[in-house]
């Protein structure tokens, strides 16, 4: 099985993105070899198709492509690439599809039987090709992916970005025992942040690949696995000669990873709001290291991506809705009912131009938010309107006997169940679950 997910650094700025129009199905029928009449397996009426290559619009989709590739076993993984490529390098897990196959035009109906032998199911492809465009390909295989197999997600992936961003995940042919799996990996919810439960962060080799520096661990009593200097701990005496391969993992600071705890309970009345300014003074630390930062709890279901969006919504000026949205998308099964009536006021605070306490932590992130600013939560819809917090409107007046500036404060935990949704598509939302 494949669990986690995978991410790298995003190698490009892009325009502000865009979704690629859908493909809709139209209702056909095809022949079979004996001339028996045989109608299609339904298949969604729109079909996600998504170019992902250097330069392109959807700027956070290479997130989405790894998360994909670790969380959903639904999903088939096929390199489009010559054969000599593939044995250069190539994904874990992919079978080859050499173009030379499409060189002789092929039908659709060829297509098909070619696809069967590989395509392991129809929830989704990952195709890797040297381009990345879908245009580059051939009409009768799109055709024959969208239309027989009935998919409902299609990713066209250029591999050099992928190889660039995951080098741990592109591997020269089979090893030496003829097997490749892909480990349980943390979801990666922005290019230097990355959520998950209590396992990864207890693996030393998953904490180099991915050159974690900074461990949010958003429980009271889970182990700070490599807490202290190089050699404190089991595995650790390897943080000494980490080092970065082109395009890879950043370095390991060589003082260890730093950690920080968030000691809550996943249970209604827990007080996240009063550890939220020391998180946020932790991220910047990270940032400002060029470091990476793993936020966990047990199952990273709820404590540690209410902090995660915490963060987004801070460093990135996104609003709840969207951060949510967007864990939701790189992280299925994402809970915040618990902790949302805080994460509504930290929102509050943060849109309110009279908070000093709101204001002084737009002001850190600043920077962040200018560079970001063009980057698109996964999982938004242009019907969804703007992903970007809007200052409130000052007051035309401040009476005298108020001050100014009054700082704001995040309420604390309430006692009762909130009524939290956050949307799974445009025109559906989905009620996120209590703690479990």
């Amino acid at each position: 099985m494949r669990n986690g997910a995978m991410m790298g650094p995003s190698p490009h700025r892009a325009a502000p993105p865009c979704h690629l129009p859908a493909l809709r199905r139209p209702e056909i029928r095809r022949e079979t070899q004996s001339g028996d009449q045989m109608e299609l397996e339904d298949a969604p009426a729109q079909i996600e198709l998504h170019e992902i290559y250097e330069g392109c619009p959807e700027d956070l989709g290479i997130l989405d492509v790894f998360n994909a590739l670790g969380t959903d076993d639904n999903i088939s993984i096929v390199d489009f690439r010559a054969e000599a490529a593939h044995n250069v390098g190539h994904p874990k897990m992919a079978e080859l599809l050499d173009p030379q196959v499409g060189s002789v035009e092929l039908s659709p109906e060829a297509w098909l039987e070619i696809l069967s032998a590989i395509l392991m199911s129809r929830g989704g492809v990952l195709l890797f090709t040297e381009e990345g465009r879908l245009s580059a390909l051939p009409p009768a295989l799109v055709r024959s992916l969208t239309l027989f197999f009935g998919i409902r997600r299609l990713w066209v992936v250029q591999y050099s970005l992928f190889a660039l961003a995951y080098p741990f995940l592109a591997i020269p042919s089979l090893p030496a025992d003829g097997g490749e799996c892909i480990g349980v990996y943390p979801s990666a919810i922005f290019d230097d942040m990355f959520l998950c439960g209590s396992y990864p962060p207890s693996q030393w080799d998953i904490i180099r690949e991915l050159g974690i520096s900074h461990v949010l661990n958003c429980t009271p009593d889970v182990e700070n696995f490599f807490e202290g200097p190089p050699g404190h701990r089991r595995g650790a005496a390897a943080l000494a000669t980490a080092t970065r391969t082109p395009g890879g993992p950043a370095r390991i600071p060589e003082g260890g990873i730093q950690y920080r705890r968030v000691p809550v309970l996943d249970a209604y009345g827990q007080d996240l709001a009063q550890h939220l300014p020391d998180v946020f003074l932790f991220l910047q630390e990270a940032l400002a290291a060029s470091g990476r930062v793993l936020f966990h709890c047990v199952a990273g279901q709820s404590r540690s991506p209410s902090v995660a969006a915490a963060c987004l919504m801070v460093r990135l000026g996104w609003t709840l809705r969207a951060s949510l949205t967007h864990l939701a998308r790189c992280r299925p099964g994402v809970r915040a009912a618990v902790f949302v009536e805080q994460l509504q006021a930290l929102e509050a605070a943060l849109a309110d131009p009279g908070s000093g306490w709101g204001r002084a932590f737009v002001e850190m992130f600043s920077d962040q938010r200018a560079r970001n600013a063009h980057r698109r939560p996964l999982g938004w819809e242009p019907a969804m309107g703007s992903w970007m917090l809007a200052p409130a409107p000052a007051p035309a007046s401040t009476p005298a006997s108020t001050p100014a500036s009054t700082p704001a404060t995040i309420p604390t935990a309430t006692t009762q169940a909130p009524a939290a949704t956050v949307p799974s598509s445009s025109a559906d939302a989905e009620t996120f679950g209590g703690p479990s």
